[in-house]
């Protein structure tokens, strides 16, 4: 009789102890979403699930051989962190960005695979693109990438590109 007893008694302080990990849990989870929905304040509603295509690197187009598949990217903003992916040139890529006040940006953990390709001098160029911009602005359907005041690439938003 004492060991049901005792079973009992902990079995009460178990189920106790994870449901109070468990309301802690959900009121960090709110905490991050009303984080999360501040930070989306702070991004453009255009820069988000959008296609950017690449137009330029360092002023120069970029003249893509007519059976290439055009380099871009795509950021999205979800309540799990801000993501970024793309296509490089040969290779997709994935990771995470920041953003800050005044169009302020920074990619994080980029990965890509590793296929060879022939156009991989302007896949190096595309990454070192998004290794260095720290600024983005949007001017009708094209966004700029920015190093300081220095331009470093132009998208052109996919979808515009359709319509003409």
């Amino acid at each position: 009789m004492k060991n049901i007893a005792r079973l009992s008694s902990v079995l009460t302080m178990v189920i106790s102890f994870a449901l109070f990990i468990s309301c802690n849990n959900e009121a960090d989870s709110g905490q991050d979403k009303k984080e999360s929905t501040i930070e989306m304040t702070k991004i453009n509603s255009a820069f988000i699930n959008t296609t950017w295509l690449l137009e330029t690197i360092d002023g120069n187009k970029v003249d893509y051989p007519a059976d290439y598949k055009q380099n871009y990217i795509i950021f999205t903003g979800e309540a799990e962190g801000f993501k970024v992916n793309g296509f490089s040139g040969c290779n997709n890529f994935l990771g995470s960005y920041d953003v800050g006040d005044h169009n302020e940006i920074g990619m994080n953990g980029l990965a890509s695979t590793k296929m060879m390709c022939p156009f991989a001098d302007l896949e190096s160029k595309y990454l070192d693109v998004l290794g260095k911009v720290n600024k983005y602005e949007i001017e009708g359907f094209y966004m700029i990438f920015y190093d300081g005041d220095k331009k470093l690439a132009t998208f052109k938003d996919a979808k515009e590109l359709r319509n003409h």
